[in-house]
């Protein structure tokens, strides 16, 4: 039984799955930007563009894509901040900031028997937060609070 008696604030960061999961794109990234310094090396400047291009401007052009969606993706999702109470829940994650009452918060569990990128997804109506697992080093502790609450604001709901 999770204990609601008192507040407690989950921060987003940097995870062990996280790391695992960002290791193959750091690792492509890698081998991509050493075969374009290897075939600009290779093909001298004075042949044809697009043969420089292909074989060397590109994958080193594709690793800088890699890495930057994996940085957006990063600061996307890392500092953000959930703050369960004995009433409410709290979000806080940059500009997006909401609060919303057990009773009034649109709660979205993942998948039942799914492993892998699960999700909790929580909103108040007007704003909407995904916790993504590999961001939150409590995930489950923190799904085991949102639907205990969830499912006793809709008993007292009932009553």
């Amino acid at each position: 039984m999770a204990d609601l008696r008192k507040e407690k604030t989950f921060v987003s960061g940097i995870t062990g799955k996280a790391l695992v999961l960002a290791v193959i794109p750091v690792l492509i990234s890698i081998w991509l930007v050493r075969t374009g310094l290897f075939y600009l090396d290779v093909i001298p400047a004075g042949k044809e563009f697009s043969i420089r291009f292909v074989f060397g401007f590109f994958p080193i052009i594709m690793a800088l894509v890699i890495v930057g969606v994996l940085l957006a993706a990063l600061k996307s999702n890392i500092g953000a901040g959930v703050t369960v109470s004995p009433q409410a829940i709290a979000y806080n994650h940059g500009k997006v900031q909401f609060t919303a009452s057990w009773e009034m918060l649109a709660f979205s569990a993942p998948a039942a028997g799914r492993k892998l990128m699960r999700v909790i997804t929580i909103s108040n109506g007007e704003e909407i937060a995904q916790l993504h697992e590999i961001f939150f080093p409590e995930f489950e502790q923190l799904l085991k609070i949102i639907s205990e609450a969830k499912r006793s604001s809709r008993a007292n709901l009932s009553v």
